[in-house]
């Protein structure tokens, strides 16, 4: 029999009016029936309870009836979630994309550091400046830990295998002792709404609003589109799923609701990456499902299970570490936001669930607009790398053995530490402004980074009668007049080593290994 959803949402609307009167039950959901740990065919109310009981201990009014008005019922102890954070890692990303690892790198009292998954980029509700609007979301509990508050900075960490054991590496430590450490992660952003873990009221149109789990924050991308590039020389990402693999594309179609006409279509499948099992596949069970998480009830989150085995030839769609990972359906369309799982033995018999907050409520809690191949933005990557040029994995190549040498690390520490207020000085201090205008400070900066892209472009001894040493020493006085006290304290003791590298600078590479040569001639 077919039924509309607003007819599904009238007898959802009893059958919860009817069994959460009945002492111990938590939640009324919608989905498949449970059967010794093994997902059966048949839709059903699920009923979750605080704890299963015999039958003939069951006071006759407050016995949960085999079925309520045209589908079954199922009573299932409620699982007791774990938020998904802490362990492995993953690759490094550029352009960024969805699933990348990320982590406020704030080490826990147990001195360690959490990870978990960016989920997905938007853009904010009513900022209609590009170069400001951009976020991406994962969840508060990944965001926010051990302490984190908006503007705190986000990263992408680097791991290495040491002796067999992969660890997060903070800095790499420059072979001078006055040179400054070089972060060995690299900074996306910073926390625009911290957000939060919440029961949010949303209401679909046409629909009763009802609570739906919330466990959202946005972080800042860090743009750097401005006149001392010309271009988008700061975080560059793609709306697309790592190795995402549905229907010959990575990319994130757009978005759109599982509801309860979903499940009654058929088999409703998803797939996710995230950095600890990184792509798993799976099916929504419950669309409407309940847990217990630090003693507070999840209300209508998305129930999912495996359908195929992990990277590990696991039965299991996520672990720790997956947090925040974006949920998609087979037609490449967002439908929600991975917080966490469960893993009980019930009725004898060892189950597996991950929940995901449903991808509207989230959107209206944060105020955000997911950018889609439907909903584009201006500034995202969407072609593919060139000839020459140089890939995600040959950029951080290029820095990490840029960052081998010691002034190799000087150089991205400083830049790295003082990039944002160089960015500002040039935009909005005239006098820095005028002295980089006049001394073809965008010029040099997009040949720098066509010679970066590809070793045979490049950069030109001067343009229009400048030199880049020229430029440099132009730069020099104003930013040591305007900068912060910090920014003149590393340009006077760095600048007189730095600023002979761009006499007759052709090549990047050519530089590079120059100095890794000098370095190893002691």
């Amino acid at each position: 029999m077919a039924y509309t959803e607003a007819e599904l949402q009238k007898m959802l609307a009893d059958a919860r009016e009817a069994f959460m009167k009945i002492p111990g039950v938590v939640g009324v959901g919608f989905g498949y029936r449970e059967t010794a740990g093994q997902i059966m065919p048949t839709i059903c109310w699920r009923v979750y309870v605080k704890e299963k009981k015999e039958k003939s201990g069951i006071p006759p009014g407050e016995l949960i009836p085999d079925s309520f008005g045209d589908f079954p019922t199922d009573v299932i102890k409620v699982r007791q979630a774990h938020r998904q954070t802490a362990c492995e890692d993953s690759n490094s990303y550029s352009p960024l994309v969805c699933g990348a690892t990320i982590s406020n790198m704030i080490p826990g009292t147990d001195n360690k550091l959490s990870t978990g998954t960016l989920g997905f980029f938007a853009t904010i509700d009513g900022n209609t400046d590009a170069k400001e609007n951009v976020v991406f979301v994962s969840n508060h509990h990944v965001v926010a830990k051990n302490g984190a508050s908006a503007g705190t900075t986000v990263f992408q960490p680097h791991r290495e295998d040491t002796a067999g054991i992969s660890q997060i590496v903070t800095y790499q430590q420059s072979t001078s002792t006055n040179a400054p450490p070089v972060p060995h992660h690299e900074s996306l952003g910073t926390i625009n709404n911290l957000g939060a873990e919440r029961n949010h009221p949303y209401a679909y149109p046409s629909e009763a609003s009802l609570n739906y789990w919330v466990d959202a924050s946005t972080v800042k991308v860090a743009f750097s589109i401005s006149s001392w590039c010309d271009t988008h020389c700061g975080i560059k990402f793609k709306p697309e799923v790592h190795n995402l693999g549905l229907n010959g594309g990575n990319s994130i179609a757009g978005y759109e609701r599982v509801s309860m006409s979903s499940l009654l279509a058929g088999q409703y499948n998803v797939v996710k990456w995230g950095h600890r099992t990184s792509r798993t596949e799976g099916k929504v069970i419950d669309c409407l499902g309940s847990a217990i998480i630090d003693g507070n009830t999840v209300e209508n989150a998305m129930c999912i299970v495996a359908t195929s085995n992990n990277c590990e030839g696991n039965l299991v769609f996520s672990k720790e570490g997956d947090s925040g990972s974006a949920i998609i359906n087979s037609n490449r369309m967002l439908i929600g936001l991975l917080f966490g799982g469960a893993m009980d033995t019930i009725d004898g018999t060892l189950t597996d669930i991950t929940y995901a907050c449903h991808i509207h409520p989230v959107l209206n809690y944060l105020a955000v607009t997911p950018i889609t191949t439907a909903a584009p933005h201006a500034y995202m990557s969407t072609k593919a790398d060139g000839p020459g040029s140089i890939t995600g994995d040959k950029l951080f190549a290029l820095k990490g053995r840029l960052a081998t040498t010691t002034i190799g690390a000087q150089i991205l520490g400083l830049f790295d530490t003082h990039r944002a207020e160089l960015v500002e000085l040039v935009n909005h201090c005239r006098p820095v402004t005028v002295a980089w205008r006049r001394h073809q400070g965008p010029g040099f900066t997009n040949r720098i980074m066509a010679n970066s892209r590809n070793p045979e472009v490049l950069i030109p001894a001067e343009i229009e009668g400048v030199s880049l040493r020229q430029l440099c020493d132009a730069m020099l006085p104003q930013l040591l007049e305007h900068g912060s006290p910090a920014l003149r304290a590393d340009l006077e003791a760095w600048a007189r080593q730095i600023l002979p590298h761009t006499e007759g600078l052709q090549s990047l590479h050519s530089l590079v290994d120059q100095l890794i040569q000098e370095s190893q001639n002691g």
